[in-house]
Parts: structure tokens; C-alpha cells; sequence
């Protein structure tokens, strides 16, 4: 399957292509990394990680070798080791001795599913009309006319990603409070792109001149950063925002992240915030096989595949019996921090072009392509649906969502593994 990707200037805007079990009741369970990749761990300083779950009141054995806690979680009893001499299997191995341990397992790393073919840059003739003209993810979907009904007031939807901007005018005015679980001692502030761009295209402002508009205008956005500037984070962090999020009044949790190896601690993370009421999103992945991608494929998320605007499934997306739902992924213009970031790389190479046009300089919105864009088309409209049956619960949205799934051209069948139950429409949705 052919993998593509876009990088395109318009009038004002930069366009880039980037994108991202129970737990058993008694014993001590044991994750094995044998036939995973060990790039897969997440490491630091050459040390990989490993999460342990302690069981309250019980002393640990001390004579546990080459771990050493690196943190405590904000998830009772979890932790983040470090094996110091890197043997992650023998650490395991050993932990499954000490009676204080419920669970250990890999801290895999979790991250933006970026496009697999290399990016590549394509400079056209800006067009005066790329704003929202341009912005055809609400036309698609009906969200504009769904707004009519209800603009997703009095919900809160978490962009669990690299954070957001918390400055720019599109977003500022709707934030809550955050957290960062990827560095506890720093803001929820982004510091690579992709969150920001997420949490536009979910809930941005609209009637703002010459921005673009959410598919919930009306909600909340709460920045939860699990994920660094490189775009990458640990599960622990990732499962750490999950519930945070949760604890603090999130209703809808748009994940645009994942990773091909599932995990007690993340599973249970989804599973406490679906019984806190939160409808959780994920992205599906971006690397064109039917490879599953967690946290989309663990029980009851609402897993995201990505369309394009000619309502035909994205050759880059993900596929399989786990997807729920499609929704426009390709070349999505939405917010991107007003300041310099990591994921800006390519801002430079394109300066002269943008100068010959008399371009000003500023970077306010960006066309992104991804599943990772897909995803808060489905977290906007969970807000929609929230919104104007409050007393639905999470299964019960993901459900509203998936019946009103329109089958494309594209479709063989009701259900698709590519589109899932179809592409998403807001206005049969509610």
C-alpha cells in the first residue's frame, strides 16, 4: 500500500505533514519484552524502564538488582524503575519474586504515529482563500450545521498529546487547567505542534476572522502533556495523563498517540476513565498495516481511522476489526503555536518562498495530514454528543457515533476495516 505525505505553503499558513489486558486479581503478573523490539522501551541514559505495580503495606525484597525507581506515578501504587544494567528481562524476571510487586512490565514508548515515507517539501501559489474555505473537515462531516443544535457547551475534551499553545487566540479563551506528566516540573505548554494542531481542529474558536472553527466550539479544552518536544513519551506518562484527565473533569480524551504493544497500566488507565464517564479517542496509526496501535485498540476506545477529502480511506491509515470509525485526516488546516517549535523544522526551508510573496511571518495554522488529525474530528463530535444527551454513557456515544457513521463509496460492507462502521457525520449523530 502506497504511503504519502504533503508539505505545502498557503497565504499566512504553514503546511506540514507530521502527525501520533485486565490485570489479574492475585500472583505477581509478569510482561516479558521476548519479540518486541527493545527500541520499543522507553530509555534513558541507556537505561530502559520498566512500570511496577506495589501491592500497600507489603516491603519490597532488597535484593531486587539493577533497578532502581526513577519516580512514583500520580496511580497508587505504580511506579517507574530503571534497569541500570540495561537486562530487562532478568529484572523482570527477578521482580516476579518479590511479593510487594502486583505487576511489572516494559515502559513502552508511546508516540505521534508519524507518516513512514519521507516528507517532502512542495511549495505552491498561495491562495487568498485558504483559510477556513480551505478547511473542509466541518463541511464534510456536518459539524457546522450540527453547531446549530449545540456547540458542545459545558464539555471538557483533554488533548492528551505534546500540550498546547496556551497563548494563541484561537484557544487561550477555552482553556481549563492542565498538567504535564512528561516533566512534572514544567506547563502544559507545547513545544512541538502536534497538540496544539489537534485541539483546533477538535475545539477551536469560531467567528474569529480568518482562523479556523472546532467541531465543538462551544467545549472546553484541557492540555495534558505525556509527550516531549521529539514527540515521543512513556506509557507511564501517557497512562498518567489518561487519569488525571479523568480526575479532573475531562469528558472527552482524544488521544493522537500510540504504540504497538499494549500494557496493564495503560489498559487500566482507559478502563478507569471510561468508568469515570470520559468517551476516550485514539488514533488508529499511520503505517498503512493492520498492526494494532494501543491505547485505539484497547476495549471500549473509540479507535480513529483517517479519510481524505475525497471521502476515501488514507492510504497511510491503519486498518482492522478494532477501527470504529473514519474521519477527514489529510491535509487538515487547523491552530499551530504562534512561537518556534520542534515540529517547525521546515519552517525555514520555506521562508524565501513565503518572503517573494510578501508573506508575514508568523505561524498561527498549519495543514497536518495523520490519523492523529482524524481523531479530534471524533473528539469534537463526542462533545456534540455529550453535549445534547448528557446522560449517555461512554459505550453509549461511541455507539451514537458509530450508527451515524455514513458508508462511503468506498465501503464493501456495513462494517469496513478501513472505515470501520463509516465516515463520521455530526448532524446524524445527534
Amino acid at each position: 500500500m502506497t504511503r504519502q505525505t504533503r508539505l505545502s505553503v498557503a497565504l499566512g499558513f504553514l503546511a506540514l505533514s507530521l502527525v501520533g489486558c485486565g490485570m489479574p486479581n492475585s500472583g505477581t503478573a509478569i510482561r516479558s519484552t521476548t519479540g518486541t523490539a527493545m527500541s520499543n522501551v522507553y530509555s534513558v541514559g541507556g537505561q530502559p524502564q520498566l512500570i511496577v505495580k506495589r501491592r500497600m503495606g507489603i516491603q519490597a525484597l532488597s535484593s531486587v538488582k539493577n533497578v532502581r525507581r526513577v519516580r512514583s506515578t500520580q496511580i497508587s501504587g505504580v511506579e517507574v524503575d530503571a534497569v541500570t544494567d540495561g537486562n530487562l528481562e532478568a529484572a523482570l524476571q527477578a521482580l516476579k519474586n518479590d511479593p510487594s510487586v502486583v505487576y511489572a512490565e516494559p515502559n513502552y514508548r508511546l508516540s505521534i504515529p508519524t507518516l513512514q515515507d519521507e516528507v517532502k517539501a512542495e511549495a505552491i501559489t498561495p491562495n487568498p482563500e485558504s483559510n477556513f474555505k480551505g478547511e473542509y473537515g466541518p463541511k464534510l462531516i456536518q459539524s457546522l450545521e450540527a453547531n446549530a443544535k449545540t456547540d458542545g457547551k459545558g464539555q471538557i475534551i483533554a488533548v492528551v498529546d505534546t500540550g498546547v499553545d496556551l497563548t494563541h487566540p484561537d484557544l487561550a479563551p477555552k482553556l481549563v487547567p492542565g498538567v504535564n506528566t512528561a516533566d512534572t516540573k514544567a506547563t502544559a505548554a507545547d513545544d512541538q505542534g502536534h497538540g496544539t494542531n489537534c485541539a483546533g481542529i477538535a475545539a477551536s474558536l469560531k467567528d474569529d476572522q480568518g482562523g479556523i472553527v472546532g467541531v465543538a466550539p462551544g467545549a472546553k479544552i484541557m492540555p495534558v502533556k505525556v509527550l516531549g518536544a521529539d514527540g515521543s513519551g512513556s506509557d507511564a506518562s501517557v497512562a498518567e495523563g489518561i487519569k488525571w484527565a479523568a480526575d479532573h473533569g475531562a469528558t472527552v480524551i482524544s488521544l493522537s498517540l500510540g504504540g504497538p504493544s499494549p500494557t496493564q497500566t495503560g489498559a487500566e488507565a482507559v478502563k478507569y476513565a471510561l468508568s469515570k464517564g470520559c468517551v476516550v479517542v485514539a488514533a488508529m496509526g499511520n503505517n498503512g498495516s493492520g498492526q494494532k496501535s494501543y491505547p485505539a485498540a484497547y476495549p471500549g476506545v473509540i479507535a480513529v481511522a483517517a479519510s481524505d477529502c475525497n471521502d476515501k480511506i488514507a492510504s497511510f491509515s491503519q486498518y482492522g476489526t478494532w477501527c470504529s470509525v473514519s474521519a477527514p485526516g489529510y491535509s487538515i488546516l487547523s491552530t499551530f503555536p504562534t512561537y518556534n517549535v520542534s515540529g517547525i523544522d521546515e519552517y525555514a526551508k520555506n521562508k524565501d518562498f513565503m518572503e517573494k510573496f510578501g508573506m508575514r511571518m508568523q505561524l498561527k495554522y498549519a495543514y497536518v495530514t495523520g490519523t492523529s488529525q482524524a481523531t479530534p474530528h471524533v473528539a469534537g463530535l463526542a462533545a456534540l454528543v455529550r453535549a445534547a444527551n448528557p446522560s449517555l454513557t461512554p459505550d453509549q456515544v461511541k455507539a451514537k457515533i458509530e450508527g451515524a457513521a455514513v458508508h462511503t463509496s468506498g465501503m464493501t460492507a456495513d462494517f469496513d476495516l478501513h472505515f470501520g462502521h463509516g465516515r463520521i457525520n455530526a448532524l446524524k449523530a445527534l
